[in-house]
């Protein structure tokens, strides 16, 4: 089945469908910088494009993209998001209609879209269904926590799916309920001191202040600042709104979600469990369920955009291979139609 990924990113949501045996024809993103990480990563085209002032049809005119099976993608949701306090008025929040133009324009037999919760409590989201119910797709969507479906993080998504048939039946298939820990997936690293690099790609220590290492020092595994002695606090502390600054992750529990602050301790819950610093991009990297052979950016920085932004793979290979079960059935169901 041909796939055109959206808001591509890195291609997290590529990699896992061309692992439930999808071929990704072309991945597409306005920023530079991830397509060329794309581009390392992937066999298919990586396209610079700024999708929301470049019609479908131009667009296909222009990269010859022609008859896809599926397009999938995650249209920036920082708008939706509960960080950014649910901001109706962030313009990003209209890219999901972008997503849908595409998906008219291409008329593939299934599509998938990933995002934040927060999209559930806005009103164009019951326009989106409405318009893909329209355009004569089944569609459903849910709500899905990443540890149930082989993910070391409880980091929490809406996927929609569209379909010719029956969509309710791709995502009721998806999830296993196994739930790997922080340990499983980055317990054998290599030890690194704060600042310290190492020859695997991403797996760069980020660098502390001192006087942030003496606070990290004195969090324990599944604590966080409100743990401290109150000389170490932060002034502007406050329990009920910083609940994760500082917070050390726990070996034995999934991870929190990885967002592109876990560079840094006081944006979250991304202290390492034993060493006293904040992730790595690789660390970040494995709690996201991307391999080790995928390589990201040389600037930690850059890398933790990459790789907070992104789709985990493991999540997107699962629905792609309920979806690819989906198919064989509608297809054997057609055929012996057929032969009736």
């Amino acid at each position: 089945m041909k796939v055109l990924d959206l808001f591509c990113g890195v291609g997290g949501l590529s990699y896992g469908l061309e692992e439930a045996g999808f071929d990704v024809v072309a991945g597409v993103d306005h920023d530079e910088d991830v397509i060329e990480t794309f581009n390392e990563n992937h066999s298919a085209r990586g396209i610079v494009a700024d999708l929301k002032n470049t019609t479908p049809e131009d667009f296909d005119e222009e990269y010859n993209i022609g008859d896809v099976d599926s397009v999938s993608g995650g249209p920036p949701c920082q708008g939706f998001s509960n960080a950014n306090m649910n901001n109706g008025d962030d313009e990003r929040n209209n890219l999901i209609f972008t997503f849908a133009d595409y998906v008219e324009y291409f008329d593939p037999d299934y599509f998938l879209m990933e995002n934040v919760v927060g999209i559930l409590s806005d009103s164009r989201y019951e326009d989106l269904l409405q318009r893909f119910e329209d355009m004569g797709y089944d569609v459903a969507y849910e709500n899905m926590l990443a540890t149930e479906y082989g993910i070391p993080q409880k980091r929490r998504r809406v996927i929609t799916v569209g379909s010719r048939d029956i969509s309710k039946e791709i995502l009721d298939h998806v999830s296993t309920k196994d739930s790997p820990t922080v340990k499983d997936a980055i317990g054998d690293l290599p030890v690194l001191e704060v600042g310290e690099d190492s020859d695997m790609n991403a797996h760069t220590a980020p660098n502390h202040r001192s006087d942030t290492v003496e606070k990290i020092k004195r969090v324990p595994q599944g604590g966080d600042m409100g743990d401290l002695p109150e000389e170490y606090q932060l002034k502007s502390y406050d329990p009920e709104r910083h609940s994760c600054c500082y917070g050390r992750l726990e070996w034995d529990e999934p991870a929190d979600t990885i967002t592109t602050g876990f560079l840094r301790n006081g944006s979250g819950r991304f202290t390492h469990p034993e060493q006293h610093r904040a992730l790595t991009p690789r660390e970040a990297a494995r709690l996201q369920s991307f391999p080790d052979s995928f390589k990201f950016s040389e600037d930690i920085y850059q890398a933790s955009k990459e790789i907070g932004n992104a789709v985990p793979p493991e999540l997107a290979r699962r629905i792609g291979n309920s979806i690819q079960i989906q198919d064989s059935i509608t297809t054997a169901v057609q055929n012996q139609g057929i032969a009736d």
